[in-house]
Order: C-alpha cells, then structure tokens, then sequence
C-alpha cells in the first residue's frame, strides 16, 4: 500500500505540472470553461478544489523545489505539498521559511501540517490573513426553512472563529446527561441549540427568555378533551401536553372574546413564576433535579411537580428545577416526577403501554 500511494503522489506531481501549463494558456477558458481548473474539474472526475489544488501547485513548483523533491522520495505526502503551495500562493512575494516548514512537514500529520501552514502565513503576512478573517464574517449566513408540518431546517456557513463560538457554546451542553441518555451526538446538538436559545440570558440584567407567543383556549390549557390544539403566533398547532410544559413557567394574558371573535377584554399579564420565587428556587436546588444529570439552575426551567392547571400551588414546595430536555421528558415523554417533603426526588419511566394509568412510586414494606 505504501508503494501505491508513493506512486499516486509522484503521479499528482506530473498531472500539477500538466494542470500549471494548461492554466498557464487558459486553456479551459479557451473552451468555453469558466476557468481552467473547472474544465479540469470535468474532464477529470475531481472536485473543485482538488482540481485547484493541481494548479497551485503546479504554479508552486519553482520556488518549492525542496519540498517537490521530498514528495519525489516519499517524505512528505503529496498533500503536504498542496499545503505549502497554497500558503506560498497566499503570501505572494513575501517569503516563507520553507526549510523550516518542510522539517515539520517530516515529522507531523497533514491535519497538523495544515496549522503549522497557517501560522507561517500569518508570520510572513498577518495584515492579509486578518483581511480574509474579516471577509470570512461578511460571508457568514444562516437559513431557516420552515416545511409544511412545521419542522424548520438550518443551513449556513460561519467563519472559522463564529464557528468555533458557536461550538464552544454547543459542546457543554451536547454531553450526555446520565445514564439513559440514549440520544446520538447529532439529536444532543439539535437540542443544546434549542437549549441555549431558551436560556438567552444577559447576566448584567435579571433573567430573560426569548418570546414565544402561543394562542390557547382555556380548555386546552386544562387539558379538556376535545379542545383545540393550541397556536404558535405563525399559526403552527401545539400539543396540549407541550402548552402545559411551556406553562410551567411563562407569562399569560387573558383575552375574553364575544360573538364573532371579538374581542371584548385584554387582561393583565401575569408571571407563572416571579422573579422573587425564582431566586430562592435556584439557590435551592442549584441544578436540574432529574436525577444523574447537572446542568446549572441558570440554565433550567422551573416544574410544577402538581401541573398548575390541576390546582398545583406555585410555591416552593411544588416547584423543582428541571433542564429543558428532561422538562420536556416528564411533560411530553410522559416520565413522572415525585417530590417528597424531605426535598428527595424521583422519578420513573412511563408504562410500556401509553394507555395504562399513572403509577406511584413504590413502598416498601417491612418483611
């Protein structure tokens, strides 16, 4: 294997030289191609950038005779020398220290080859790499799509420093949260999103969510049978049993209508839970208190163990603290939650069959 390999790297050297000289005369252009590393693109089954990647280095080859030789003997790989051929490109006249590069290129992995290019560049040119970064962010995109059933779809691009943000920001909160935590490392992302969207909290000011207007009549939020599904403000049905998570802690405005949905009055908005009763809760139960998980109390929802709209009290002694997924695990995954006076907390699965009657937790009998 490694005989082929070193043959497919002297190969690539040839085909830069073809690929240079081609581009040398706009070849591609020449027959109709946007440009010649596209028309090799094409013709020669590769991608784009592979396909630049043979004229860069191509056109490098004069000034990087040391390091094609290497790629000759089988020292360094073939995409070492792309490396160091796109970091000569970027720099232009300016000089690199190539003897110092092609040492590294020796003894360290492409992936990190790559890095040790990076900071070469910025040495010998830092105002032009500082220039690209700032592009980099004025490139930065995100798409939000909403499809027929609701769902929404993102894409995007961010700069390499955004996009190291962003991950940092992501990474805490993508960890598994106990042992039954059985969800991949793509739903765990999916949810730090949504997460850390509902936390938006400015520390110099009291704690803020974002708003989320949702439409409910009175039956559906006392989870009355027959009661219409609640609306997001964009019109998107919401379950009964996600109003009633949502509930647990958010502001509600009463709207009286009359004949021919009029409406006749506008009541006050009310806070679920004030920020004097958040305050001694958080310093309470300090994290999430579904057992085996820890995220901080900044970063949690507070849970009515007894639903409000069965008559649960909104007071301490009726409220724990719980992160959005396990928010979202006892409301709509159907977990039950037990709170005992002691401050204890348990929790237990839901009955394999859906339909089966809540149950307690079980007591134990002297024998």
């Amino acid at each position: 294997m490694r005989l082929l390999l070193r043959q497919r790297d002297q190969l690539s050297l040839r085909a830069a030289q073809i690929a240079a000289r081609l581009a040398s005369v706009g070849y591609g252009e020449s027959l109709g191609s946007i440009s010649t590393p596209d028309w090799i693109r094409h013709e020669c089954k590769l991608g784009f950038q592979a396909a630049a990647d043979l004229v860069c280095v191509g056109q490098g080859m004069a000034a990087l005779g040391a390091s094609v030789a290497a790629v000759e003997e089988a020292e360094i790989g073939f995409q070492h020398l792309v490396y160091m051929a796109r970091t000569k490109h970027a720099v232009g006249e300016r000089p690199i220290n190539q003897e110092h590069l092609l040492a590294e290129a020796k003894e360290v992995s492409v992936g990190r080859f790559w890095h040790l290019c990076q900071q070469a560049r910025h040495a010998a040119d830092a105002e032009g790499m500082a220039r690209e970064q700032a592009e980099a962010v004025e490139q930065r995109a995100l798409r939000l799509s909403q499809q027929q059933d609701g769902t929404v779809t993102l894409s995007g691009v961010l700069d390499p420093v955004g996009g190291a943000a962003v991950r940092a920001a992501l990474e805490p909160l993508a960890q598994k949260s106990g042992k039954e935590d059985e969800r991949g490392r793509e739903r765990r992302l999916a949810d730090a999103l949504v997460e850390l969207s509902h936390h938006a909290m400015d520390q110099a000011t009291p704690r803020q969510r974002p708003h989320l207007n949702i439409t409910a009549t009175l039956g559906t939020l006392c989870l009355q049978p027959g009661s219409a599904a609640a609306e997001l403000d964009y019109g998107m049905p919401v379950s009964e049993v996600t109003l009633n998570r949502l509930a647990c802690d958010c502001a509600i405005t009463r709207h009286v209508f009359g004949s021919g949905s009029v409406l006749v009055e506008l009541g006050r908005e009310k806070r679920v839970i004030s920020p004097q009763l958040r305050k001694p809760l958080e310093v309470r139960d300090k994290h999430c208190r579904f057992p085996g998980c820890s995220r901080r109390a900044s970063w949690c929802e507070a849970h009515h163990v007894v639903s409000w709209v069965r008559g649960g009290a909104t007071n301490l002694d009726n409220l724990v603290l719980l992160c959005n997924r396990h928010h979202m695990q006892v409301h709509e995954g159907r977990w039950q939650l037990f709170r005992y006076p002691d401050g204890h907390v348990e929790v237990l699965k839901p009955p394999l069959d859906f339909a089966a009657p809540p149950r307690g937790p079980a007591i134990e009998t002297a024998a």
